[in-house]
């Protein structure tokens, strides 16, 4: 018995505190883990809208002007950010855009890549001149 090595208190608290870290992140990160595909499809698409929206918003800062429409986000992105899978939506489609003097419209047209819908069909984004 004397060969057997005693676990010293501050191992046993230490492994109580990891097994506790470990099933608070395991809890907490259930909804993360049980989304829907189609919801992060429709996260990605958001957060590339807005990404894009800023990433005009600085280009009209500093050339004084928003891009062309006929390759304006391709320009924007090659600018500012060589990743070009900004110009796609969550599902693959491509991001539209149109520029006025005083507004920039930055447009998915949803998981079927047609204008309407609804549910995920539905555009997202600013579509005013989408009549």
């Amino acid at each position: 018995m004397d060969n057997q090595k005693k676990k010293s208190p501050d191992f046993i608290i230490s492994l109580l505190v990891i097994i506790f870290l470990v099933i608070t992140f395991l809890w907490y990160s259930r909804p993360l883990v049980n989304s829907s595909p189609e919801n992060s499809y429709l996260n990605t698409t958001m957060i590339r809208i807005k990404t894009l929206e800023v990433l005009l918003m600085t280009y009209n800062s500093d050339k004084g002007f928003f891009p062309p429409e006929n390759n304006g986000l391709a320009l924007v992105v090659k600018e500012y950010d060589e990743d070009n899978s900004l110009l796609l939506d969550g599902w693959g489609n491509k991001i539209l855009y149109k520029a006025t003097d005083e507004h920039i419209y930055v447009i998915s047209l949803g998981a079927d890549g047609e204008k309407g819908g609804t549910d995920l069909d539905e555009d997202i984004g600013v579509y005013d001149l989408w009549d």
